[in-house]
């Protein structure tokens, strides 16, 4: 969950804000200008995408600058009930709009309305890069061949290797 290989697992499995950025050293990448340090060992001048779930956003003090933090304002909030979704555009030109996660206790004592300005962090740790779209191909090629194998072993025209329900549905929702 916290460290998806790809694209589709990320997206398969949750919400997640995408940013992607050049190494500028084997711990940080530049991000639209911006400096993140993340957990992982980078190769610089290679590109790298992350994946960073809604719910790993924190809200920092106004005042403090440290590393990966950010100003945002507040575009949209969604109140679901144990927690909020939060719609934050960061200051630095070109960012793209970030999901945030808040649950309501974590909210209490930090009452933010839209429009208003926050100061954000992306925690290192939970920076990791994703697997590189072409190492992932191997894998799509075997699971695109098991299903025409399946197909015809069994005469339907269709078939899909998606758990839809019952105990293999729910084994999925918990990798």
């Amino acid at each position: 969950y916290h460290r998806p290989a790809n694209d589709f697992v990320a997206d398969f499995i949750g919400r997640g804000n995408l940013i992607q950025g050049q190494a500028t050293a084997t711990d940080s990448i530049e991000h639209h200008g911006m400096s993140l340090q993340c957990a992982a060992a980078l190769q610089p001048g290679q590109t790298y995408r992350f994946y960073l779930r809604p719910e790993d956003i924190r809200l920092l003090d106004p005042l403090e600058t440290t590393g990966n933090s950010l100003l945002a304002t507040v575009d949209k909030q969604e109140f679901l009930g144990a927690f909020t979704l939060v719609t934050l555009t960061p200051l630095q030109t070109g960012m793209p709009a970030l999901v945030a996660q808040f649950s309501s206790n974590y909210l209490a004592g930090r009452p933010i309305e839209v429009g208003s300005r926050v100061r954000i962090g992306l925690p290192r740790e939970r920076l990791h890069p994703m697997q590189e779209e072409s190492t992932v191909q191997g894998a799509l090629e075997i699971m695109h061949s098991l299903q025409g194998a399946l197909c015809a072993v069994s005469g339907m025209d269709a078939c899909t290797l998606q758990p839809s329900a019952g105990a293999q549905g729910e084994f999925t929702g918990m990798q």
